[in-house]
């Protein structure tokens, strides 16, 4: 008879968790987790999950990581109802993932953690997933190994052998979920993890560098507004450190500050930096911020995400999120970093030194394009509109033929807007060094307004926005 009372990974014992909806705007949650998690958890939050999916439009819905998330207060509980919990979150939201968040003042320990990583988002126009997770700095979040409850007895061999079995299983839970697609944890973490034994003892993740290592994100907070180029430094090596699994401390040892280009270029603002990662430090950095009206991202996101990194190409494996956090040294404690600004870092970043402004006109003026602005690839659609059939997925960096280089498409928005990005278009033709009107134009592409017909590689015809195309001789 199995003499285990539990596989659990904290002291604490008692009812199931009080799993209710919740409206946090700063966390951006609809549902509230608190209390010891216990058997029965995850099917309670999976219907109070569908309750609202019922009532939702995914589509809406999941054009923003804010607003669908689950937070979490919780002391830990049983590891197998966590786990669970954690597969009802990836597949909540139509199928969409949810994300999750850990408030302001609370605790998130053991199984809650475990939960907790399991905070996911998917993009509908790029259709790939990123972590979405985020906790406030007065948070706390702690990880240790699964603890095993014996009775007090003396204990034969099958009672070792059974005991040691249930321990490995419990592992295993962890590392299946861990092979899983949408559930991010890094091999640091879990050697982490398993480091930190007995029920007081814990892993925390308190620093600005260990949250960008295991892509977490910390918010809300005010970004380093003294040094730009310090803080375009300290994000390249966070973004570095999520993607290798490296200490970000470590990047820094051989990285020099340096004076970061700064341009604005199909609609978005843009910070780089020309070398210093991945081999012999040989590939850049480039930052992309998030506009403020983006139609990815509410306004609660814009000081939990600044934009996203990418190292080197733009290719899946090397781009991820940045927050306003990571513009300060990783070693900082989580404690101590300051209050939201009424300053966007952005803001900062435009004024620090005079932008030049690439863009000077809306047409390609070649006769092939380049995919590129997105992390994996872009959806070619059968009509110029993002919510048309999708031809095809293309990824980024093929080449595609335009039908008429000369002749995109306004489309994807109401009559007014299109004609104003037509005028737009054609006043900047008339003029390519009207500052103005390049961001206007900028502007217009990067709300999705103008499109091209392409042909791709394989002889499919569809369109795409203006957006994710640039010439093909561009790298």
């Amino acid at each position: 008879m199995l003499f285990c009372a539990a596989t659990l990974f904290s002291s604490a014992q008692g009812r199931a968790a009080t799993i209710t909806a919740h409206d946090d705007p700063v966390m951006g949650c609809n549902i509230l987790v608190s209390g010891v998690i216990v058997e029965g958890d995850a099917d309670t939050l999976r219907a109070l999950i569908e309750e609202q999916d019922a009532r939702s439009n995914w589509f809406s819905d999941a054009t923003s990581p804010s607003g669908q998330r689950i937070c979490l207060r919780s002391p830990g509980g049983s590891l197998t109802e966590g786990l669970k919990m954690a597969s009802v979150i990836k597949s909540a939201g139509h199928g969409m993932g949810r994300g999750t968040a850990v408030p302001e003042g609370a605790t998130c320990l053991s199984a809650c953690a475990l939960t907790f990583m399991a905070g996911s988002w998917f993009h509908p126009e790029g259709e790939t997933w990123s972590p979405n997770r985020v906790m406030h700095p007065t948070a706390t979040l702690g990880f240790h190994a699964p603890i095993l409850r014996v009775r007090e007895m003396q204990y034969t061999a099958e009672n070792v052998t059974e005991a040691y079995s249930l321990a490995l299983d419990s592992l295993a839970e962890i590392i299946k979920r861990r092979a899983e697609e949408r559930y991010v944890f890094a091999e640091s973490l879990f050697v982490n993890m398993l480091a930190y034994s007995g029920e007081e003892n814990f892993y925390y993740i308190d620093t600005v560098g260990k949250a960008a290592r295991n892509r977490i994100a910390v918010a809300p907070t005010g970004a380093n507004l003294q040094d730009v180029d310090d803080a375009i430094l300290n994000l390249c090596a966070s973004a570095e450190a999520a993607l290798l699994d490296r200490p970000a401390e470590d990047l820094l040892e051989y990285l020099e500050v340096m004076p970061a280009a700064i341009e604005q270029r199909a609609g978005a603002l843009f910070a780089s930096l020309p070398f210093g990662f991945r081999e012999e430090a040989s590939e850049g950095c480039s930052i992309r911020f998030h506009e403020p009206e983006e139609w990815q991202f509410r306004e609660r996101d814009l000081g939990a995400f600044l934009g996203t990194a990418s190292i080197g190409e733009d290719q899946m494996d090397r781009v991820t999120y940045v927050s306003a956090s990571q513009t300060f040294p990783p070693s900082t404690p989580l404690s101590e970093l300051p209050p939201e600004s009424d300053i966007p870092f952005r803001a900062i970043v435009q004024t620090a030194r005079p932008s030049t402004v690439a863009l000077r006109s809306c047409w390609l003026q070649t006769a092939d394009a380049r995919i590129s602005n997105v992390e994996n690839f872009v959806n070619m659609r059968s009509t110029a509109s993002l919510s048309s059939r999708v031809v095809r997925q293309i990824p980024a960096g093929e080449v595609v033929t335009l039908r008429d280089p000369a002749r995109p498409t306004a489309a994807n928005a109401n009559d007014r807007d299109r004609q104003a990005c037509v005028n737009t278009c054609n006043s900047l033709r008339d003029n390519p060094d009207d500052a103005q009107a390049a961001e206007r134009a900028a502007e217009c592409i990067g709300n999705n307004v103008i499109w091209y017909q392409v042909r791709d590689s394989t002889g499919n015809t569809g369109w795409i926005s203006r957006n994710y195309l640039s010439p093909a001789t561009a790298r």
